[in-house]
């Protein structure tokens, strides 16, 4: 399974759609896909769930949150010099 499908769950259009955004938009996007892969990935029965994918599409989301967060904070400082 591609990095794509485990994280994101993302289709290979999904994938070249992603390559034609902005990059915070594609951050989001990915992170939009992720928590609905989540909630499909929790409403599993307990006996069945995969926690080891729950819990890289859980550090994925943060990888995401946090590149945001960098990307916003580096446009912040560069506006303020």
């Amino acid at each position: 399974m591609k990095k794509c499908e485990l994280y994101y769950d993302l289709t290979d259009v999904e994938i070249q759609k992603i390559s034609t955004m902005q990059y915070i938009e594609g951050l989001e996007f990915k992170i939009s896909n992720a928590k609905t892969l989540l909630v499909k990935l929790v409403n599993i029965d307990l006996a069945y769930r995969d926690f080891s994918r729950i819990n890289k599409v859980c550090k994925a989301i943060k990888f995401n949150e946090d590149l945001i967060k960098e990307v916003k904070g580096i446009t912040w400082i560069n506006m303020t010099s």
